[in-house]
C-alpha cells in the first residue's frame, strides 16, 4: 500500500507485495524456489529480480552504500547475507530502498519499533515517500517509532484520499 501511495513503478509495487516468497537472510523460509518460472510469469522479470535480490540482501548494506548512490555511481555494490558482493543499478538500489522503508514501516505496525536507520536512505527516496515520512514522523526520523496503529491508518487514509 505504501509503495502505491509513493507512486512507485508497477515492478516495485509487485516486488514489495511478493518480497518474502524466496525467504530472507533472517531465516524465513521460502514459499517457492527461484528456479520455478511461476513467479516471473505472475509479476514479471524486473519485479522477480528485485525479489531475488531482496531474498539474499544483507539489509544494512543498503545504508552503507548510500554514499555511492549520492555520488552518482551507475552501479552500486551491496552485500549478500553470505558476504558476496551484489552489483545493482541505481534504479535497483532506489527500488530496494523503497521496499526497505515500506517494509520497515509495516513491521513497525506489528512490533512497535524498527531497529533500522531509515534516515540514511532518504537521498534514494522519491519525493512522495520523503513527504510521507516527514509528515508522519516529523523532524528527524532516525529510528522509526510506531505511533498508535489507529493514527497510522488514519494518516494513510488522508494521504490516499480514501
Amino acid at each position: 500500500m505504501l509503495l502505491d501511495l509513493w507512486d512507485q513503478r508497477d515492478s516495485v509495487k509487485l516486488a514489495g507485495r511478493y518480497h518474502a516468497v524466496y525467504g530472507d537472510p533472517g531465516g524465513r523460509g521460502s514459499i517457492c524456489s527461484p528456479e520455478e518460472p511461476d513467479l516471473v510469469e505472475l509479476i514479471g522479470e524486473e519485479a522477480e529480480n528485485l525479489v531475488q535480490l531482496w531474498s539474499v540482501l544483507e539489509r544494512n548494506s543498503l545504508t552503507r552504500a548510500i554514499d555511492a548512490f549520492v555520488r552518482g555511481k551507475k552501479q552500486i555494490i551491496l552485500v549478500s547475507h553470505t558476504g558476496e558482493p551484489l552489483v545493482v543499478s541505481r534504479q535497483q538500489y532506489q527500488d530496494l530502498a523503497h521496499i526497505q522503508v515500506a517494509n520497515s514501516i509495516e513491521v513497525a505496525q506489528r512490533s512497535n519499533t524498527v531497529n533500522y536507520n531509515l534516515q540514511k536512505l532518504h537521498p534514494a527516496l522519491s519525493p512522495k515517500a520523503s513527504a510521507f515520512l516527514e509528515r508522519y514522523y516529523p523532524g528527524k526520523w532516525r529510528m522509526l517509532r510506531l505511533r498508535p496503529v489507529a493514527r497510522f491508518r488514519q494518516l494513510l487514509k488522508q494521504i490516499s484520499g480514501h
